[in-house]
């Protein structure tokens, strides 16, 4: 309402402006501005329309009000989206409620947007109307395309913040993704350390299998007894035997080993000489040789 100029005016204005429709219902706030601001439509009192002016207005307040509601909503998620250290705490789950809620609030906007839509075209009003210079206080044309369009660009914002939301997800789950590879390479690690261990551990036991089997099965044969007792006069023999036996053992032990290993290496069509060339640096530029390492990998796996 246009605040009157006179003193007088101006403080009766204010006092019914103070006091305010009671807010019970519809019908009593237009009532309310029936009984105190009826002299401001004298103007108007030739236009059929002037019964409707303050239930337009009641109308178009309400829609303001909630579409500065949105408006306020969208700026509250662009606030969380636009916070670095909120990088620390993102999660998949989090990312997930924040993009459904954003579809829901995308959604009802829309829904907003056409329920203004048809108000517009019920009161006949084009959605590009523009007051000009001219501007009435008691028209609610101005106020609703305000509406439509305060709604239809809080609706954009909404499918903005809903590929931000979408990219924000990505990066959660490759943090996630990031972190659960950690985890599986400790543990990786951690079993590839206690193989290790078990292997030095059958290492041991297998050298003194080496030496102590051949001692044993030489003691059974000769049965260790009388003249080949410890301590009898044949008793050198047992140690004549046994030390050669020992020592046939362990080279035939080395042997079986090595030729284990150079059967794999011959498996493996040489793999491990140029792995060993690519990690020195030694392959220069040699694209055929890159592409040899590749295919080695492939077949190795």
């Amino acid at each position: 309402m246009p605040y009157p100029q006179g003193l007088e005016e101006s403080r009766e204005f204010v006092r019914r402006a103070s006091t305010g429709p009671s807010r019970t219902s519809i019908l009593e706030d237009i009532c309310f501005y029936w009984a105190h601001h009826a002299p401001s439509l004298n103007s108007m009192e030739d236009d059929p329309t002037v019964a409707t002016i303050f239930l337009k207005k009641i109308a178009a307040a309400n829609w303001i009000h909630l579409a500065d509601y949105f408006r306020a909503s969208a700026h509250k998620f662009e606030y969380h989206f636009s916070l670095n250290e909120s990088f620390d705490v993102f999660a998949i789950t989090t990312q997930e409620r924040w993009w459904a809620d954003l579809h829901l609030w995308h959604r009802r906007c829309i829904q907003h947007c056409e329920d203004v839509y048809d108000i517009l075209t019920s009161l006949r009003i084009s959605p590009n109307f523009f007051p000009g210079d001219t501007h009435n206080v008691m028209d609610s044309s101005e106020d609703f395309v305000y509406i439509y369009k305060q709604l239809k660009w809080t609706a954009s914002r909404f499918e903005m913040l809903i590929q931000s939301a979408t990219a924000l997800n990505a990066i959660a789950g490759n943090k996630e993704a990031v972190a659960q590879n950690l985890r599986e390479a400790e543990r990786a690690r951690q079993a590839s350390t206690i193989s290790l261990q078990e292997g030095r551990k059958s290492l041991v036991l297998t050298l003194l299998a080496t030496v102590f089997v051949p001692v044993a099965v030489t003691a059974s044969i000769f049965s260790m007894s009388d003249d080949w007792a410890p301590g009898g006069d044949k008793f050198w023999c047992y140690w004549v035997i046994t030390l050669p036996i020992v020592f046939l053992i362990a080279v035939g032990y080395f042997l079986f080993g090595r030729a284990v290993r150079n059967q794999g290496v011959e498996e493996n069509g040489g793999f491990e000489e140029p792995m060993a060339d690519l990690e020195k640096g030694d392959l220069g530029s040699d694209s055929t040789t890159e592409m040899k390492v590749t295919r080695l990998r492939m077949g190795h796996r």
